[in-house]
């Protein structure tokens, strides 16, 4: 059993990015697929490749859930910070279990 936990941050809006028509930036399209599958790819790999988390956790606005909950499933438990009050208000919400992998849901990377 894993001895970590995953924290994913999914509720900003982009409102620096000038996005029309999303109301979290975490649902902008890139080449083709949403930013939240991209994330979504990457959990799944590491946990087929290293190991399960313990638990799971997503943190977002409200805003787009249902398409958040429908990529991401009830394998997450779900929190939702009603006002931007920064990473580390965001990150400790959920009250981790374990220690735990925070991911910023608008950081794009490749292997």
């Amino acid at each position: 059993m894993s001895k970590y936990d995953l924290v994913l941050l999914l509720g900003g809006t982009g409102s620096r990015m000038n996005i029309k028509g999303n109301d979290n930036k975490h649902l902008t399209e890139i080449k083709g697929k949403k930013l939240i599958q991209y994330i979504k790819d990457k959990v799944d790999v590491y946990e087929n490749a290293v190991q399960p988390f313990a638990n799971k956790y997503i943190v977002t606005n409200g805003k787009g859930v249902e398409d958040i909950m429908k990529t991401f499933g009830q394998e997450y438990t779900y929190f939702f910070q009603e006002n931007p009050t920064g990473v580390p208000d965001a990150a400790y919400l959920p009250k981790p279990k374990n220690p735990f992998l925070l991911h910023l849901g608008d950081q794009f990377y490749q292997d």
